[in-house]
C-alpha cells in the first residue's frame, strides 16, 4: 500500500524527438506542487465487432497509447538574473520559445510557428515510473490575490512505460521560492495605459495538442494556439478609464504586470496587443469589481502576442 503524497517529475529536452535523453535527479528535477493528474494511459480503440450467432461483445484493440499530466508550477526565478527558471523544460515544450540575455534575463514568447521542442518526462508515483516520451503541452499561468502565482502545464506524451522504480534524491536546480500576490510582492499593472487595481489575472496559450499515429510516423505535434485569459480590476470611474468603450470599438491595448522585486526572481508578463471582452460586474469584499475576458492578438509573424520575462 503506498502514500499517495510522494511524487517527483524530471524533464529534459529531447535532442531527437521522441528519443529519450535518460533526464536524472541530480540536474532535471522540476519541482512540482502537490496536486497533479495523471491518466497513466490514455489510449484510443478499435472495437472487433465480429458477427455472431449470439448476443456478446468483442474485445477492443489498443490503436494508440499515450500518458497525459497535468502539474502546476510555483511562478518564480532561478535567484540569478540571465539564468533560466528550474521550469524552463515545461515551457518551451509548450511552444515558448527562450531568449537569454547574459546577467539579465530569461525570456519566454510565443513568436514561434515551428520546430516547437520536445522533451521527455519521468513522473514517479506510487512506487511507479511512468515515462513519457515526446511530449508537449499547454501552458496557463494564474495570479490571484493573495495566493502562490502558478502554472499550469497540460502535458501529453507517447506512452513509455510503466515500471517499479523510485526516484532517488532529488536536485532542484535554479529555484527560488515564489512570492505571494499583494501589494508589496507585485507591481501596479497596466491595463490598456491605465494603472489598475487587479484582484486575479490568468492568461492561456491555448494550444492544440494532437497525437498521430499512423503508418511511417508516430508523434506529438502543436498545430494551433488561441490565446485567451480574463482579468478582474476594481471598477473605475468613466471618467478615469471608459473600458466599456474599449469593449464595443474591439480596440486592442497594451497590458503589462511585474511580480517580485529581487534580481533574479522578478517577473514581467506583457502582452502589446489584448482586447478586452465580455465585462461583467463583481463583488469582492464589498467591492464593485470588473472582470473582463481577454484575447491575446499576435499582430504579425515577427511579433509575440504574449512574453513572461525572467530577471
Amino acid at each position: 500500500m503506498s502514500s499517495s503524497r510522494p511524487k517527483a517529475l524530471l524533464a529534459k529536452i529531447e535532442v531527437t524527438p521522441g528519443v529519450d535523453p535518460v533526464p536524472v535527479v541530480g540536474t532535471d528535477a522540476v519541482r512540482i506542487m502537490d496536486e497533479v493528474t495523471v491518466t497513466p494511459m490514455d489510449l484510443d480503440y478499435a472495437p472487433l465487432n465480429y458477427a455472431r450467432d449470439y448476443i456478446g461483445t468483442d474485445i477492443e484493440l489498443v490503436v494508440g497509447t499515450r500518458i497525459k499530466l497535468t502539474v502546476k508550477v510555483a511562478l518564480s526565478g532561478s535567484g540569478v538574473a540571465g539564468t533560466a527558471p528550474n521550469h524552463d523544460v515545461l515551457d518551451r515544450i509548450c511552444g515558448l520559445k527562450k531568449t537569454v540575455v547574459a546577467v539579465t534575463s530569461v525570456a519566454y514568447s510565443d513568436d514561434v510557428d515551428t520546430a516547437f521542442e520536445s522533451a521527455t518526462i519521468y513522473y514517479y508515483f506510487s512506487g511507479h515510473l511512468h515515462k513519457a516520451l515526446f511530449c508537449m503541452g499547454e501552458w496557463s499561468v494564474t495570479l490571484d490575490k493573495g495566493s502562490i502565482p502558478m502554472m499550469q502545464y497540460e502535458i501529453t506524451g507517447i506512452y513509455g512505460g510503466i515500471t517499479d522504480v523510485t526516484p532517488g534524491t532529488l536536485v532542484f536546480a535554479n529555484y527560488v521560492d515564489p512570492l505571494p500576490v499583494n501589494k508589496l510582492n507585485t507591481g501596479i499593472p497596466s491595463l490598456h495605459a491605465f494603472s489598475t487595481s487587479m484582484y486575479n489575472f490568468n492568461a492561456k496559450l491555448g494550444n492544440k495538442i494532437v497525437h498521430t499515429n499512423i503508418p511511417g510516423v508516430e508523434d506529438i505535434s502543436l498545430t494551433d494556439r488561441e490565446r485567451t485569459g480574463s482579468i478582474t480590476i476594481r471598477d473605475p470611474l468613466i471618467a478615469s478609464k471608459d473600458y466599456f468603450s474599449i469593449v464595443k470599438a474591439a480596440t486592442t491595448g497594451a497590458f503589462s504586470m511585474v511580480h517580485g522585486t529581487v534580481a533574479g526572481n522578478i517577473c514581467t508578463i506583457a502582452a502589446a496587443n489584448v482586447q478586452l471582452k465580455s465585462p461583467k460586474y463583481g463583488d469582492v469584499d464589498m467591492n464593485v469589481t470588473n472582470q473582463f475576458d481577454l484575447r491575446f492578438v499576435r499582430a504579425s509573424k515577427a511579433t509575440a502576442a504574449l512574453t513572461v520575462t525572467f530577471t
